[in-house]
């Protein structure tokens, strides 16, 4: 990339967010960082998606590449029951996707729009392979940790389990994509809960499905030192049943140990409004599971693992 076709580029993305900075932005995309007016706990993740690695390009488009890259960050402010306010974008460039950069930044874009983070900064260079690395800045008064959660506490979820694994298997093995649309577009652009995000100032733990249910579970109950119940009949949807049945898949599998889904677990004294419940915290700890005939047994966690 030449000098001149970098800041062209640049020029060319940041015209893409033009006048999408919201009120607490004071200086975007321009100058040499942004500048924001933080009111309350400041919230600050970072999440890297690299071609090969998160995703294959005969499966996305760019702008997905870009959605989906802004809505995985977006996701761990709104576990920490914080609301995004910015966000960075900085993008590795292989040889030949300066074409893809400008679709790239729609699509993050597009995210951005969806949930009040716009894109105010970031950077671009070239490398081996496409990679997108996305920061979040958020606001909060408390951040809900992982670690609160307590004995008696409600297993909540709000969002779909299991779409996003179903439909990356869809797009492996090339399975009709008019039957699975509904479930690879869960995968290629993720849906985040955002009104479930708000009533988190009432939870006591939360964190994001994004390595599947039982893995992320396992770290809320290993940061408190407590266990869990979860119920198998709570958990899988009937369309959802219907669609792994087609495809030779165990739901159960997919919605405890896929990942990518997004959505939020949290553990509450009581109901939450946008959650639904799906077991029990309790003071033994492991992680257990009960069947319909009221079997309980062992749930050994495991889910996506990055290998180094």
């Amino acid at each position: 990339m030449t000098e001149s076709a970098e800041f062209d580029l640049i020029a060319r993305c940041a015209a893409v967010h033009e006048g999408t900075a919201g009120p607490l932005v004071e200086v975007s995309i321009g100058d040499d960082a942004a500048v924001l007016a933080m009111p309350g706990r400041t919230v600050w993740t970072v999440d890297a998606q690299v071609d090969h690695v998160h995703f294959e390009r005969a499966w996305l488009s760019a702008e997905d590449m870009g959605f989906r890259a802004h809505a995985a960050a977006t996701s761990d402010v709104y576990a920490m029951g914080a609301s995004p306010v910015g966000s960075l974008a900085s993008y590795i460039l292989s040889p030949g996707d300066s074409a893809i950069a400008e679709d790239l930044a729609r699509g993050a874009r597009a995210s951005a729009q969806l949930h009040g983070a716009p894109v105010i900064g970031g950077n671009m260079s070239r490398g081996s392979e496409l990679s997108i690395t996305t920061t979040v800045v958020g606001t909060v008064v408390t951040p809900v940790l992982r670690s609160g959660a307590m004995a008696g506490d409600l297993l909540l979820v709000a969002g779909l389990l299991g779409y996003a694994s179903l439909g990356l298997r869809a797009l492996r093995e090339r399975l009709d994509p008019a039957r699975y649309a509904p479930f690879i577009d869960r995968w290629r652009r993720p849906l985040l809960p955002v009104s479930a995000a708000r009533e988190l100032a009432h939870a006591h733990a939360a964190i994001d499905v994004s390595d599947g249910l039982s893995q992320d579970l396992a770290h809320v109950l290993d940061a408190a030192q407590v266990g869990a119940i979860l119920d198998a009949d709570d958990l899988v949807d009937t369309d959802f049943a219907r669609a792994c049945a087609d495809a030779g898949v165990s739901p159960l599998d997919l919605v405890l140990h896929g990942g990518e889904d997004y959505a939020l677990i949290a553990t509450a004294p009581r109901e939450l409004a946008s959650f639904r419940r799906f077991g029990i915290v309790t003071a033994e700890r492991g992680l257990r599971i009960r069947h319909r005939n009221g079997l309980i047994e062992p749930l050994q966690p495991f889910g996506h693992v990055h290998r180094f």
